[in-house]
Formats: C-alpha cells, structure tokens, sequence
C-alpha cells in the first residue's frame, strides 16, 4: 500500500485497522496518522516539526526507514515493534507504546516507551545522545537495552525495568541525569 501527500496530511485513524495490508508505505508533508494492520512501514514526513502517529493492531516491522523532519513519532502496537537490521527512525522524538518486545534503531533526541506484556523487553540502539523524555522508558519485569554509539545517555525520565534487568551501553560518553534506574 502506498500512501502519498506531497502538500498535505494523511489521516486515516478513525477505525481499527484502516489500512491493512503487507507493506505501508507513507509519504505525507504534514503531521499524519493511520491505524493499521499491516507488517511492515516505511514513512517520511517531510515538512518541518510535523509528526507521524502509528496505531498498528498486531507486531509491526519496520522495514525501510521511518524520517521526520524534526517532528515525532508516535508508534503504538498490539504486538512489538522492530526496525530491519538496515532501517531506523529519525526523528526529534520517539513515543513507543507496544504490547510485546520491541527492537528499534535510531536517530532521535528523546525516547519515551512502554512495553506493557509481562516479561516483554525493549532493545534501542541510538546513533548519537538519547535523553530518556519525562514519560519514562518502562517494561513490566522485561529487560531494557539501551545502547548509544555516540554521545551521552541524559536520563530526564526514569528507567523502570522491575524484575527484569536495565543494560547500559554508553560509547565516547556517559550516563547523566536525574532520572531513576529501577531494575533487578
């Protein structure tokens, strides 16, 4: 499915699922959103501070880069969420909200996440700083992953793993902040 607004929005978010299908791929100059069932997404929002909203109903790949031009994201999923071993998110911000695990890689300034399935992990491999945003990045009793290759990891926000553990991978920079890290 291809979708494409070279000078305006793409809203599709006002049943389940309205757009399903194998692969999604969006193209819109202003802030979009669409709920959907499909398995894999690739996106651009190409004006500047416009965001994307993503309201998948099952696990959701992302196959070829998700790109705003300084604008969010804002991923929600019945299952998890992961990037392709070559794709990755750019945006200003990433907000996750995913039933299962989920494995992203990006290029955001700020993370807020929540995996809500008992036991389920989150893995983020970030290019440069990531400030962990004031919502938290949380897991119930699931391991949480963070790895930035360069750069600082600010915690605005807490860390809340529960049972489960919180590794922190922090290349050519360190681990500032007030946020809590809670885990086992």
């Amino acid at each position: 499915v291809n979708l494409s607004a070279n000078d305006g929005a793409i809203v599709l978010a006002t049943l389940p699922a309205q757009v399903s299908g194998s692969t999604l791929t969006l193209s819109a100059s202003n802030s979009s959103a669409v709920n959907t069932s499909v398995t894999a997404l690739s996106g651009t929002i190409s004006a500047a501070g416009e965001k994307l909203t993503v309201s998948e109903s099952g696990s959701l790949l992302i196959g070829q880069n998700i790109t705003t031009n300084g604008g969010d994201v804002i991923l929600s999923a019945g299952g998890g969420v992961s990037t392709a071993v070559d794709a990755k998110v750019s945006a200003k911000s990433v907000t996750l909200t995913a039933q299962n695990a989920s494995t992203l890689n990006t290029s955001i300034d700020v993370l807020v996440a929540s995996i809500e399935g008992t036991g389920e992990g989150l893995t983020v491999t970030e290019e440069d700083s990531l400030t962990i945003g004031t919502g938290n990045v949380s897991t119930v009793d699931g391991n949480v992953s963070l790895t930035v290759l360069t750069g600082n990891l600010v915690r605005d926000g807490e860390i809340q793993a529960g049972n489960g553990t919180a590794s922190l991978s922090i290349a050519g920079g360190e681990v500032i902040g007030i946020g809590n890290i809670s885990a086992r």
